[in-house]
């Protein structure tokens, strides 16, 4: 999880620190595919057994849920040519 958004004033606040996610995937020789954040949406669609990409699909989460698999899809595409 990348930060809490605020349900009220949609600001990021760091709760788990920043940075950290990539400052250890570089030292690992990683990529770091997406930083979700957790947000409010998330647990209520969860709740509901709703995918928050349909119950929330204006909210930040699923643009992220979008970068995030276009981004595992274009690591496998480079594995896949490096083999």
């Amino acid at each position: 999880m990348r930060c809490f958004i605020c349900p009220h004033y949609s600001n990021p606040s760091f709760i788990f620190g920043e940075g950290g996610t990539r400052k250890v995937a570089t030292e690992m020789g990683l990529k770091v595919v997406s930083e979700i954040p957790l947000e409010l949406d998330i647990r209520k669609s969860c709740d509901d057994g709703v995918l928050v990409v349909v119950s929330a699909p204006k909210s930040v989460v699923p643009k992220t849920c979008h970068e995030m698999a276009v981004n595992v899809v274009s690591t496998l595409d480079e594995l896949a040519s490096e083999r």
